[in-house]
């Protein structure tokens, strides 16, 4: 039992009592019996008769020879004690009236001393345990925090007061967990970026799930909150390689989806990890860092609504992170950084449209990130938000930059191709550039290969609205060149120009 339940115990335990007392001395008034605390052991007898339970004096009464003949049954206790030759001079009702009076009193400070005794106690055990605490992870805080509230909330209830003590000191620990939390989500999110080696990976139940919370809100199933849950608290070591799979996230101690789902006694069976990331009715292809990202996030809003007076100061925290995100993903994929960090020999078409993937979920949950806490606000508050605005602009400018280095790259292969194109002597090829006469050359060939491979990747990893504007950009601007250059060859014979 933990040391919050004894102390509310104990207090509950001393509030039962007076409310007990109480209850007995209101009941005996009704029934008309002096409290008076010089009662005799005749009057104590008489006192005992009236505080039973009434189902017990009513088969008592069925017996007696007063029901038999019609006396008694409708009689008043007071009327029955002075019938039985009890002096009405023996009831002093205001002489007990104080007296009861000043039981009740010296109860309730009774109770007011415990609570503040236990509150005080609570007080120096918690700053004892500060840094502890402070460093605890984020179930086992959350956990301490909640227990910590309920407390406060029976103590401020006996003792008619607010502790702001306990708040204060409450509140502290917080404020230093919370900045603690940020400081170790920071590293970790830029360490993982910087390990990144950008290949596709399964997106588990377990996460597929955390996003569907986040982006419902409400009436969300309750075997989903409650892997929600589990989901948040889990330690997160993500696998990032090619192998990834659901075995693999459940022996790296990420998720252990199998043990969450007996233990929320499904009927269904595991569901297989999905191939893509479903964010309303988008998907997206996940790589590793994806994953990792969309689980800070559902912490930082779950630490938001759970510390709610705290909301825009975790709020702040959470741009910060999003603004570190963009700028590390940036630096790893156009700044060529993961082939020093994560030692990819070169940065591909691939990894681009994936960065660009990854950062589209971002920008895809900024809305969902704004609507969910917008209710946590006040109105003058609500001017925080903006700033998920200006991080959408930078989302949008640093996806824009990722389309356009992929068609920068086509335009470099294209630069290749048409210089050696030019090279040609098309009155008379070289076998080398034209093995068959009834064939292209060999550079327009690998060219075309170059675009189908683009398109291929583009289809696969990009949503087709962007895969179309992108391939359409490369085929205008190869379309073009090709023009250009042609006009500028000096063709003579019939054959040459014929090609």
């Amino acid at each position: 039992m933990t040391t919050f339940a004894v102390c509310v115990q104990i207090v509950e335990a001393t509030r039962v009592i007076q409310d007990l007392f109480v209850q007995n001395v209101l009941d005996a008034q009704e029934r008309g019996i002096s409290l008076d605390p010089n009662l005799s052991a005749e009057d104590s007898t008489d006192l005992a008769d009236v505080l039973k339970d009434p189902a017990e004096e009513d088969e008592d009464e069925m017996g007696s020879q007063e029901n038999l003949t019609g006396k008694g049954s409708d009689q008043d206790p007071l009327q029955r004690a002075e019938g039985d030759g009890k002096s009405g001079e023996d009831t002093a009702m205001s002489s007990t009236i104080a007296s009861v009076n000043q039981l009740v009193s010296d109860i309730s400070g009774m109770t007011y001393s415990v609570a503040e005794m236990m509150a005080n106690k609570i007080c120096k055990l918690m700053a004892a345990r500060d840094e502890e605490n402070s460093k605890s992870a984020i179930k086992d805080f959350i956990s301490l925090h909640s227990k910590a509230s309920s407390f406060v909330k029976v103590i401020e209830l006996y003792s008619a007061r607010t502790h702001y003590t306990m708040k204060t000191v409450l509140l502290a620990q917080t404020k230093i967990f919370i900045k603690l939390f940020h400081e170790e989500k920071g590293k970790d999110l830029a360490m993982k970026v910087e390990q990144e080696n950008w290949v596709p990976t399964q997106v588990p139940k377990g996460i597929q799930d955390l996003v569907y919370v986040i982006t419902q809100d409400s009436g969300v199933p309750t075997e989903v909150k409650r892997e929600y849950v589990n989901v948040l608290t889990a330690s997160v070591d993500l696998v990032y390689d090619k192998t990834t799979s659901i075995e693999d996230l459940d022996q790296a101690g990420d998720l252990n989806l199998e043990a969450e789902m007996k233990q929320l006694d499904l009927n269904d069976q595991m569901k297989p990890p999905n191939q893509y990331l479903m964010i309303q009715n988008d998907k997206f292809v996940a790589v590793g860092i994806s994953l990792h990202f969309v689980k800070t996030i559902g912490l930082y809003l779950h630490c938001a609504k759970t510390f709610t007076g705290l909301t825009p100061d975790i709020f702040t925290k959470l741009v910060e992170v999003m603004k570190l995100y963009n700028s590390r993903v940036c630096q790893m994929i156009l700044g060529a950084g993961a082939m020093r960090s994560a030692g990819l020999k070169n940065i591909t078409a691939k990894h681009i449209a994936l960065a660009s993937q990854t950062i589209g979920i971002g920008l895809k949950l900024i809305p969902i990130i704004k609507s969910s806490l917008s209710d946590l606000f006040s109105e003058k508050q609500k001017l925080l938000l903006n700033d998920l605005d200006r991080i959408a602009r930078d989302y949008r400018e640093h996806q824009s930059e990722l389309h356009s280095k992929l068609i920068s790259i086509m335009q470099e292969r294209l630069d290749v191709h048409a210089e050696k194109l030019m090279k040609i002597n098309w009155d008379r090829p070289s076998d080398k550039d034209i093995p068959d006469p009834a064939s292209p050359s060999t550079h327009m060939i690998t060219m075309v290969k170059e675009i189908a491979t683009l398109q291929k990747v583009l289809n696969r990893y990009l949503p087709s609205d962007a895969a179309k504007v992108i391939i359409t950009k490369v085929y205008s601007s190869f379309v073009e060149r090709l023009e250009t250059d042609w006009k500028r060859l000096d063709i003579f014979t019939s054959n040459g120009k014929n090609r």
